[in-house]
């Protein structure tokens, strides 16, 4: 059953809904919620960010974010986020084991953190999924309360959700599809009185792009059509990097990607184990050792995330930490810590400046960005600022957003995003395809196209022509600007006549870095990796399919289909649909 390539049908636009972006992070996760019925002027829609967090403190309760942690105790129990006792020691940076091994550089397979959390998870018996799935499920149900208690729970218990998972741009499909599982597993797709749930996902940096934009640029006065500006996403895993051009300034700004975004592993994580390191080497891992875990805790929490982490520019010290005494870092030593991790950030703001500049010099306009703008909780680090500043040309600002925006920058642009989307308004035009996808389809044959030996042929009697078989149809190629985040494909099966029953259709998926990927499948070449099957079931049997003539006096019958596919960061999703209806 070759599937035939038609032209492509708009989709319909979907009713009002609650909209639920989860900025789930390596080091501390976020909520924010908004109607996508709320009027939207310049992008404020009437978002709220979650709060009122389960805390052993008061003080923690009304934070924009909460930290992304566990604690198993011994009756079942699960405490999470800030109500994990202090004496105990929280599983915590389970959200990077959503990756496989292979993912990680070279210098981060060794990472204690992630061994100590890789011990901690098989020791219960469980794996990254299933405990990232108990953490959505306990943020989820506190997600939920609060939306009652703020919107009302008539209203809550009545509406269609929207939710959108914000992910690193970076991470691959197997990453996406665990977080996918996870948040299934959580309760999040349940079935409710208000309808079916909706899930997607946005790249974390166009979710922060997208807060910005509103929240910081929509009314600079020298920003203007074809001003570039990076966007520079900082995490506690990942560090994201896109960069954007600006389309249109008035009434609203509109924006599209000007080059393939990058990032890397290199968050705020990897910078706590390289002061952890560099500070074990100091006190000793005997000295340490004999600590409890509430000690341990308040050692790190007063003298490197209060005082040493978030104040030291590059200047300054000797900085001094309380281990029973005082324990001192001068500059230089703190200058090696900071730059071990910061220095790949750097590397890869040069990368994006080099991108912008040589696109530029081909075709014309603005060569430099005028802005690289810092987000997410890493982002606010003096060092980085002062750092990034120092290496950057001068034409180049660093902005650096204060208080708790660029904190919580993610959820907020997610939500946003989605209710931006769904009135027709979003404020991102364009994007980049990272990676070429396509899947295997039976191609009619083209003797200019097709190699006789090379391509295997065969005839097919149902349409009355000859093919070429295990082709793949290269929907999106890396490079590809992409005008939509839906892209709709659609596409013909045909079946014989004398065929009943019900229909299903399976095609595998592939992809590649390649913007010239093979047309036929080598199962030699692994440049090109198998991500998965579309598999779609439709619903209407083969003998209630309109008739079609295949041009020899014979008929078949005839299923037409849209394929989708959601563009976002590293990955894409694909769904299929017949007549309006998701069909898998």
């Amino acid at each position: 059953m070759p599937p035939v390539r038609q032209n492509a049908k708009k989709a319909s636009k979907p009713r009002a809904a609650l909209v639920i972006a989860i900025d789930f992070g390596t080091t501390n996760s976020g909520v924010a919620c908004g109607l996508t019925s709320d009027r939207v002027r310049s992008g404020q829609a009437k978002l709220e960010v979650i709060r009122g967090w389960p805390a052993t403190r008061r003080s923690q309760r009304d934070l924009q974010k909460v930290p992304t942690r566990l604690h198993y105790g011994e009756d079942g129990q699960i405490s999470w986020g800030y109500d994990i006792p202090d004496d105990v020691k929280p599983l915590q940076w389970f959200k990077l084991l959503l990756l496989d091994k292979d993912d990680f550089p070279g210098y981060l397979r060794g990472s204690t953190h992630l061994q100590e959390a890789q011990d901690m998870i098989r020791q219960l018996g469980k794996d990254a999924t299933t405990v990232t799935a108990d953490y959505l499920r306990l943020l989820w149900q506190h997600t939920l309360e609060s939306l009652k208690k703020i919107r009302g729970k008539g209203l809550v218990e009545s509406t269609p959700f929207h939710v959108v998972l914000t992910v690193p741009a970076v991470w691959p499909e197997i990453a996406r599809n665990r977080m996918r599982k996870a948040a299934e597993d959580a309760g999040i797709l349940d079935r409710r009185l208000g309808g079916v749930t909706s899930l997607k996902f946005i790249s974390e940096p166009e979710a922060a792009a997208i807060s910005i934009l509103y929240s910081e640029l929509d009314d600079r006065p020298d920003l203007k059509t074809g001003t570039k500006f990076i966007v520079c996403d900082c995490g506690g895993g990942t560090v994201d990097i896109i960069s954007y051009e600006v389309v249109k300034v008035k009434p609203e700004v509109k924006v599209k990607e000007c080059t393939v975004g990058t990032g890397g592993l290199c968050g705020a994580t990897f910078l706590d184990q390289a002061f952890f390191n560099h500070f074990l080497g100091i006190v000793g891992r005997l000295t340490w050792d004999k600590y409890d875990a509430r000690r341990q805790k308040s050692i790190m929490n007063n003298g490197w995330e209060q005082l040493i982490k978030p104040g030291f520019d590059g200047t300054g010290g000797p900085w001094v930490m309380d281990v029973d005494g005082p324990v001192s870092f001068d500059n230089d030593e703190l200058n090696r810590v900071f730059k071990s991790v910061i220095d790949q950030i750097v590397h890869l703001v040069k990368d994006q400046v080099r991108d912008i500049s040589e696109k530029a010099t081909d075709a014309g306009g603005q060569a430099t960005p005028q802005f690289v703008i810092l987000a997410g909780g890493f982002g606010r680090c003096a060092f980085l600022y002062e750092y990034l500043q120092k290496e950057l040309d001068d034409e180049i600002e660093i902005l650096q957003p204060q208080g708790s925006r660029p904190w919580s920058a993610i959820c907020r642009g997610a939500a946003l995003s989605e209710i931006l989307q769904k009135s027709l308004v979003g404020p991102v035009l364009q994007r980049k395809a990272r990676q070429s996808y396509g899947w295997v389809v039976e191609a009619e044959w083209d003797p200019e196209k097709h190699i006789e030996g090379v391509d295997k042929k065969e005839f097919d009697a149902i349409r009355g022509e000859w093919i070429a078989l295990r082709q793949i149809d290269w929907v999106i190629h890396a490079g590809d600007d992409i005008s939509s985040n839906v892209v709709p494909l659609s596409y013909s099966l045909a079946f014989p006549m004398d065929q009943s029953g019900s229909v299903e259709y399976h095609s595998e998926v592939y992809k590649t870095q390649s913007p010239d990927p093979p047309r036929r499948l080598d199962p030699k070449d692994r440049s090109v990796q198998k991500v998965g099957e579309l598999r779609l079931e439709f619903p209407v049997p083969v003998e209630r399919l309109p008739i079609r003539n295949n041009g020899e006096d014979e008929t078949y019958r005839a299923l037409d289909y849209v394929a989708h596919g959601e563009v976002s960061g590293n990955s894409i999703d694909f769904r299929g649909s017949y007549k309006g209806q998701t069909v898998g």
